[in-house]
């Protein structure tokens, strides 16, 4: 009676688990997919970016092309 009292709640215990983990699986897929905002950009709109470090033009001699 004890193994079978045992076996149950094994059982219980891992249907629970199952059970809490496919909720928290659908809740962090819920909130992956909500994140997504679409960007609309104005059609004559200017691209401003700024470096903060030089930009070289030429990096040097390629062993394989000169």
């Amino acid at each position: 009676m004890k193994f079978l009292r045992n076996l149950l709640a094994s059982v219980l215990g891992s249907l629970v688990a199952f059970g809490i983990i496919f909720f928290m699986l659908l809740l962090l897929i819920a909130l992956a997919g909500s994140e997504e905002k679409d960007i609309t950009i104005p059609r004559s709109s200017v691209l401003k970016i700024t470096f903060k470090e030089p930009i070289k033009d030429y990096g040097g001699k390629y062993s394989f092309t000169d």
